[in-house]
């Protein structure tokens, strides 16, 4: 079993629980800013993290090694990411993450208050989620 932390400094750290005494495999450095949301997946090795930097990860542990798909909360559903002055009237930031419970979809909150659904397995943006009036 697995364990994820994230951290003020911008560090996830992954721990094993063996048979032993638990272990900290992994130090995974990807995110610029404060890590506060992680979820592992509901049936696999599979968590996503959210970070301040206006990013989320999926993260999967494949041949010993955690590996990780980008998603930035940036894009827009045509895959085109935003740039220019809305970027710089809101500075992203990723405030909650899920995982939908067949593990198929990864769904983040954004301060901009819209929630974004995505592939799990591809990364993809497949829907942006409107109506809330404040930061979900």
């Amino acid at each position: 079993m697995f364990l994820a932390t994230g951290s003020t400094d911008h560090i996830i750290r992954v721990y094993f629980f063996g048979s032993g005494q638990p272990e900290k495999i992994s130090e995974l450095e990807f995110h610029t800013d404060k890590v506060d949301s992680i979820q592992f997946s509901n049936t696999s090795n599979r968590f996503v993290s959210g970070s301040r930097d206006g990013t989320a990860r999926i993260w999967m542990f494949k041949r010993r090694e955690w590996k990780s798909i980008l998603l930035d909360m940036a894009t827009r559903p045509s895959g085109q990411t935003l740039q220019g002055v809305e970027d710089k009237i809101t500075k992203l930031k990723v405030t909650m993450v899920a995982w939908d419970r067949h593990d198929n979809s990864v769904i983040t909150a954004v301060n901009n208050m819209t929630l974004k659904v995505w592939n799990s397995f591809t990364g993809q943006l497949t829907h942006v989620l409107l109506g809330h009036e404040d930061e979900v």
